[in-house]
């Protein structure tokens, strides 16, 4: 399959390293295979990470077409789970009513790529997609502060 034609993009080598030297490894990835996973534990399609319970710090780069409900999952986890961190890669996608539910939450942190990334399929680089990607990053103790 052609990856213009999916809306599951692997995350590239790069970002985890840079993730990984200020956050350190990852507990969880919801979103993941054996394959491809970017935590040491992982949920995969068949076992759904919008169905179980996260933990620890949490790397998410969901599908395109179920963001929000993401989105909504790791909000959830870190209020009311024993979730740290959640640090999404999302397209930049500013008419989304995600994209603007997360903008005007206090405890999300925005971060901008200064180019397209190039992610991954079947272990090799791919040309950059047609759109920008970006990072979300929520902590717990944000929201912990607030409530």
């Amino acid at each position: 399959m052609h990856k213009a034609h999916t809306d599951e993009w692997e995350t590239p080598p790069l970002v985890m390293e840079q993730l990984e030297r200020e956050f350190g490894r990852f507990d969880l990835d919801p979103c993941a295979t054996k394959d491809n996973k970017k935590a040491r534990n992982f949920y995969s399609k068949e076992n759904d990470g919008l169905k179980h319970e996260w933990f620890g710090k949490v790397f998410c780069n969901s599908p395109h077409d179920l963001i929000a409900a993401f989105i909504d999952k790791a909000i959830e986890e870190l209020f009311f789970n024993h979730v740290k961190l959640v640090v999404m890669l999302l397209p930049v996608k500013t008419t989304k009513q995600w994209y603007h539910h997360l903008w005007n939450d206090p405890h999300t942190e925005f971060r901008w790529f200064h180019k397209r990334i190039s992610y991954i399929n079947n272990g090799n680089e791919q040309t950059r997609p047609h759109f920008e990607s970006m990072l979300v990053i929520i902590r717990r103790n944000n929201y912990a502060e607030s409530h």
